[in-house]
């Protein structure tokens, strides 16, 4: 079942899981040395919360650094969006 998604203003960044989701939804193009971070993402609610003994912060950075040739629309949103997040 899909996480509920909500509608968040310019101040507000959403769920990680939510952003996962979307992502997911998007994933054709997208690598698969990403997945596994996208997987982790999956769980986390913001940049601060742990998977593991591992930060959010760190785990998106990842999927930022092997994400790189993820290049549709939908990934330079998306990726922009994460950029805020760190």
């Amino acid at each position: 079942m899909p996480p509920q998604l909500k509608i968040v203003s310019r101040n507000e960044t959403r769920p990680l899981y939510a952003i996962a989701y979307e992502i997911q939804k998007h994933r054709m193009d997208l690598p698969m040395s990403a997945w596994p971070y996208l997987s982790a993402m999956s769980q986390l609610t913001n940049s601060y919360d742990l998977f593991g003994v591992t930060r959010g912060r760190d785990i998106i950075g990842s999927f930022l650094a092997n994400s790189g040739k993820w290049n549709t629309s939908a990934a330079h949103r998306i990726k922009g969006e994460l950029r805020e997040m760190l």
